[in-house]
C-alpha cells in the first residue's frame, strides 16, 4: 500500500513538472525569438550609415514592423491585459510570424546584400525559415492537446522595456545626427524628417513613462513572462522610430490647421462717410 502511495507521489510530481515544463516552453521560445530579433538589430544597426538608407529597406522594416504590432496587439494582448493563454493559437500563430518576418527579410537581402555579415543573415534567415516552415508544418499533423493556462501581471515589464526601447532610439538618433550633421543640414528633407521623429520620440517616451506608472501596469509573478513582456516592450521600443516619425508628423500639420483655423481674419477698415 504505502508503496503504491509512493509511486502516486511521484507520478503526481512527475505529471506536475512535465505540465511546468510545458507551460514554460512556449514563453521560453517567444524569449529566445525576441532575443534574436533585438541583437540581430542592433549588429545590423551598430555601423550603419543613415546616408545610404534606402525606401527598400524602409519598406522591408515597415513590414517586420506590421508583422510584430499585429501579433502583439491582436493575439498577446490578451495574455497580458487578462492573464490567459491560449496556448495552441499563441504556439501557431508565434510560428507563422516568425515565417513572415524571415520571408521579408531572405527576400530583401538575397536581392540587397553588400556585404559578408549581410550574407550571413541571408543564410542564417534561410535556413531559420525552413525550419519553421517544417516546424509549422509539423504542429498541425501532429495536433498535439496543450494546455492553457493563466499568468497575471506583466504590463509593467512591458512598458518598461518600451521606455527603455524608445530611449535607445533616442540616443541612437542623436547619435547619428551629430555624426552626420554638416551633410544632414545641406538637405532639408533629411533635417526636417529627423527633426519630427525625434519630437515623436521624446513624446513616446514620456508616455511610456506614464503608463508603467499606471495602477493596472502590474509586475509578473513569474519569471518567464516578466522576461517575455520585458523584450516584447523593447523590440516595441524599438521598432516605436516608426511611430516617433508619424506622430512629428501628424503634430506638424496640426499645428498648421490649428494656426490656420485660429487665425483672426483681418479687421475690415470701415470707409469714411463723404462730408
Amino acid at each position: 500500500m504505502r508503496c503504491c502511495d509512493a509511486i502516486d507521489i511521484i507520478d503526481g510530481v512527475l505529471s506536475f513538472l512535465c505540465s511546468q515544463v510545458e507551460i514554460e516552453r512556449l514563453d521560453i521560445n517567444l524569449i529566445i525569438g525576441m532575443l534574436s530579433r533585438i541583437i540581430f538589430f542592433i549588429i545590423m544597426i551598430a555601423d550603419r550609415d543613415l546616408r545610404t538608407y534606402t525606401l527598400k529597406e524602409f519598406f522591408s522594416q515597415v513590414g517586420a514592423w506590421a508583422i510584430f504590432h499585429i501579433y502583439i496587439f491582436g493575439f498577446e494582448r490578451k495574455y497580458f491585459f487578462q492573464g490567459q493563454s491560449n496556448t495552441k493559437i499563441r504556439e501557431y500563430v508565434s510560428k507563422i510570424m516568425d515565417i513572415l518576418q524571415q520571408v521579408i527579410g531572405v527576400l530583401y537581402l538575397s536581392f540587397n546584400y553588400e556585404s559578408d555579415l549581410e550574407l550571413a543573415a541571408l543564410i542564417i534567415f534561410s535556413i531559420n525559415l525552413g525550419l519553421g516552415v517544417i516546424e509549422l508544418i509539423k504542429s498541425f499533423i501532429l495536433n498535439n492537446h496543450i494546455k492553457n493556462y493563466s499568468k497575471e501581471g506583466g504590463l509593467l515589464e512591458f512598458f518598461i522595456g518600451s521606455f527603455l526601447g524608445i530611449l535607445g532610439v533616442c540616443i541612437f538618433l542623436i547619435i547619428s545626427a551629430e555624426k552626420y550633421w554638416e551633410e544632414i543640414s545641406e538637405e532639408s528633407n533629411r533635417v526636417i524628417p529627423l527633426i519630427l521623429t525625434l519630437i515623436g520620440q521624446f513624446i513616446l517616451l514620456f508616455i511610456a513613462f506614464l503608463l508603467s506608472c499606471a495602477d493596472y501596469s502590474k509586475r509578473s509573478q513569474d519569471c518567464t513572462k516578466s522576461i517575455l513582456g520585458f523584450l516584447y516592450g523593447l523590440t516595441f521600443g524599438v521598432f516605436s522610430i516608426f511611430y516617433g516619425y508619424l506622430l512629428g508628423v501628424y503634430l506638424f500639420f496640426y499645428m498648421i490647421y490649428i494656426c490656420i483655423t485660429h487665425t483672426p481674419p483681418p479687421k475690415q477698415v470701415k470707409p469714411v462717410a463723404d462730408i
